[in-house]
């Protein structure tokens, strides 16, 4: 399920491109104002999706993009996945913010770009394991089991190891040492949650980065300390 806030006065019809492939379950909120307030009413007969209107006040610059931030931050919850359609890139900062509470926000051009995007991700999601992966030369090294070894490691104060059995904690595997590489670059380079996030995003592809943080977001700040030790 999408919910889809359409920045109107920026995208226009153009934005509304792919509706009619939505489902019942996917809500479309048409931010409109004085400035554009006149919309195809075929573009929307052949949606299932439940639709929405907000007049924006206007008055100020930028009152319709304040009043969409309004009503994003005042109704987003974690278990839903949000959609900012416009290209107006003043959105990111809130966007970004609101990826410190772990709410799920991007920012796109047209639904269209938000269908064919969440395409891609199911089928990097089915190759995630090519990302994600047990560093089989390690665990070849042990034939008293994989918790034993690495138990013995983590004793000796490395904090490599320390943050690789974190994450095996958290997935099920020991990454191997090019994932253990990149993360801890991510570690190193980030500030907060939500650059994390995108770190992970981008190095890793939108559907293995997202399922890579979600999993480890909880542990990021224990993580970050670590990295700090290694030299």
């Amino acid at each position: 399920m999408g919910i889809y806030l359409v920045d109107y006065e920026n995208v226009h019809c153009d934005g509304l491109t792919g509706i009619a492939e939505l489902s019942k379950h996917d809500s479309v909120v048409i931010f409109y104002s004085t400035s554009a307030y006149t919309i195809d009413i075929n573009v929307l007969v052949n949606t299932k999706a439940k639709i929405k209107f907000i007049k924006a006040e206007c008055g100020t610059a930028n009152a319709l993009d304040f009043q969409l931030v309004t009503f994003l931050c005042r109704n987003a919850k974690k278990s839903k996945k949000y959609y900012v359609v416009s290209g107006d890139r003043g959105f990111m900062p809130a966007i970004n913010m609101l990826h410190e509470y772990d709410i799920t926000v991007d920012e796109i051009p047209c639904i269209r770009a938000a269908i064919e995007k969440n395409k891609e991700e199911k089928k990097e999601a089915d190759d995630t394991d090519n990302i994600i992966q047990i560093d089989l030369a390690q665990n070849d090294n042990t034939s008293k089991g994989i918790g034993s070894y690495y138990e013995n490691k983590v004793a000796e104060n490395d904090p490599v190891t320390e943050i690789g059995v974190i994450i095996m904690n958290k997935l099920g595997v020991y990454p191997a040492q090019d994932m253990m590489d990149m993360v801890i670059k991510g570690l190193k380079t980030t500030y907060s949650k939500a650059e994390f996030y995108l770190y992970c995003t981008q190095n890793m592809g939108p559907a293995a980065g997202q399922t890579f943080y979600s999993k480890l977001k909880k542990v990021y700040p224990e993580m970050v300390q670590l990295s700090y030790l290694v030299s």
